[in-house]
């Protein structure tokens, strides 16, 4: 059976800053070629400040990698950009956002929406 799926999935963990413009529109690009919608699933962008090393742990220690006022700026700015670049792609279907809150984030990451106490 030569069936291709219904969507084609990308992970975007950003834990290092969002995706640039540029490299955002070349995955895109990159995958729009397979003539299917394209999904960002687990999307990520980081509150914290510069994120610690992880010293071959799988994920941080609590409050190793707080979320920070600059971070939380940063972040929202941000997710506004990477929404709204890649929903301009025609082939963008949909966003799944990963960790609305900081609590319980995946690797305890400062991942979410809201803060942990929240």
């Amino acid at each position: 059976m030569n069936a291709l799926p219904d969507a084609v999935g990308i992970q975007s963990h950003m834990r290092g800053g969002a995706w640039q413009d540029r490299h955002l529109w070349r995955v895109l690009e990159t995958f729009a070629r397979f003539g299917r919608p394209l999904h960002l699933t687990e999307v990520t962008i980081a509150s914290g400040g510069s994120m610690p090393p992880k010293r071959g742990r799988r994920s941080f220690d609590p409050g190793e990698w707080p979320t920070t006022a600059e971070g939380e700026a940063r972040q929202a700015a941000e997710v506004e950009r990477f929404y709204r670049l890649a929903f301009s792609h025609p082939a963008v279907e949909a966003i799944t956002w990963w960790d609305l809150s900081d609590r319980g984030a995946w690797q305890r990451a400062p991942a979410g929406l809201l803060r942990e106490e929240t």
